[in-house]
Parts: C-alpha cells; sequence; structure tokens
C-alpha cells in the first residue's frame, strides 16, 4: 500500500539523519522508493549506498540494476547487474534476473546464456553440497572410531590409518 511505503521513507529518512554515512540506511530508502514506483529516486540513493560503502554487496549492486530497469534504462541494469553476479556468481537470484532484464530488452540468446548460467551453477551448487555431506560423513565416522579406539580406515581414495 502506498501509505505503508511512505511511512518507510519517512522511517529511513528519520534513520539517515541519526547516521547520514550509513549505507544500508540509503540502501534501505532506495529500495523504498523503487517499490513505491519510483525508480527515478530509488537510483539517487541507491548510488550514494554503494558510494558509502567502498565494498559494496553483491544485494546492493542487484537493487541499483533493478531500479535501472525499472526506469527502463536496461543498458546500466544489465552492466549493474553483471557486478553483482561477478561478484557473488552463487548468487543464483541475481543470474534469474539478469535472465529477466536480457529477455525484457529482445536479447534472448544472452537470456539464453544466462538461464544456462543459472543452471548449471544450481547444479554445481548441488554436487558440491552432496559431495561435502559425504566427506562430513565420513569424517565424522573417522572421528567417532578414534574417539572410540578402534582403527579408522576408509575415507578419500581409501586411505588406512596412519595414511
Amino acid at each position: 500500500a502506498r501509505g505503508e511505503h511512505e511511512k518507510a521513507i519517512t522511517f529511513s529518512e528519520k534513520a539517515i539523519a541519526l547516521n547520514p554515512s550509513s549505507a544500508p540506511g540509503y540502501w534501505l530508502l532506495g529500495m523504498t522508493f523503487n517499490y513505491s514506483e519510483r525508480p527515478d529516486k530509488g537510483i539517487e540513493y541507491l548510488k550514494k549506498a554503494i558510494r558509502l560503502n567502498p565494498k559494496p554487496q553483491a544485494v546492493f549492486l542487484s537493487s541499483l540494476s533493478s531500479a535501472y530497469w525499472m526506469s527502463g534504462q536496461n543498458k546500466k541494469a544489465i552492466a549493474m547487474c553483471k557486478k553483482a553476479v561477478d561478484q557473488s556468481p552463487d548468487l543464483i537470484a541475481c543470474w534469474g534476473f539478469l535472465t529477466a532484464i536480457y529477455m525484457s530488452s529482445g536479447q534472448e540468446e544472452d537470456a539464453r546464456a544466462a538461464a544456462n548460467d543459472d543452471f548449471e551453477l544450481a547444479m554445481v551448487r548441488k554436487k558440491l553440497d552432496d559431495q561435502l555431506s559425504i566427506v562430513e560423513d565420513d569424517s565424522f565416522a573417522r572421528i567417532e572410531k578414534l574417539i572410540r579406539n578402534q582403527v579408522a580406515e576408509g575415507g578419500p581414495g581409501n586411505l588406512k590409518a596412519g595414511d
């Protein structure tokens, strides 16, 4: 509801008045303007949040990308979204957002490539999680045997005790 956005804007402005160097405060204000369908105003505050943070989080960059997209500045949206993806390639939502921007810009080939990267990244993450789970389970079993004074064998490459 529009009234709630106005309350959030007022709250964010008060927070910034208390701490004018608060990057999260400017980010929140910028996002509130985005959600209240005033992306041009959001861009102003999101840029300030990024300037105040020497190493801005990918979410800041992705948020600015969203504001650019909402204001019809697709080239800037794509460039900013790519920065977010480069900074945090495991942030799958950014890949999905990049795909959406490409599609809305008529760049279907780039959209398919980004969607493919998104899918591949999700699959790699699942495989790594599965492998980590196997290693954790094996490590726990080996530690448990050591605690109980049993010979610990097995593990990666069937290592023997003392290897």
